[in-house]
């Protein structure tokens, strides 16, 4: 995917999400950025393909899929920095409206939230207004 119209590794705690589109590699149609329906938002940014480290990521967070389904998240992977003026790898969550409440930048030694961290966010995430 690559995100279109906004720089995402500027966005600190508290911030909402903007208001843009994420689009899908391969020219799928474009999703918004920001919640449509109430769900908690992972947003993780990658190296370019070929990036082994990023790829052993992407096959950890493949292990957590059925928590996203449970606990009504949405996890999305942008794997062109484009638009990433730090170009370092990074992760973003955020509530069902859109505020973040977590940002993690990878640094060198590629060190980002583990699966099981980011379970516990979609956990908090999810019960944290039910309503």
């Amino acid at each position: 995917m690559t995100a279109r119209g906004a720089s995402l590794d500027e966005l600190q705690v508290a911030q909402m999400l903007p208001d843009m589109e994420v689009r899908q590699r391969g020219g799928g149609p474009a999703l918004p950025l920001r919640p449509a329906r109430g769900e908690t938002t992972i947003l993780v940014w990658l190296h370019p393909p070929g990036c082994e480290e990023c790829e052993r990521y992407l096959e950890g967070l493949a292990g957590i899929r059925e928590e996203f389904r449970i606990w009504e998240g949405r996890l999305l992977v942008i794997s062109d920095l484009e638009q990433i003026t730090g170009k370092a790898a990074g992760v973003i969550v955020a509530d069902r409206y859109g505020q973040v409440f977590h940002v993690a930048t990878a640094g060198p030694a590629h060190a980002l939230p583990s699966p099981r961290e980011l379970t516990e966010w979609l956990k908090f995430l999810g019960t944290l207004c039910p309503e």
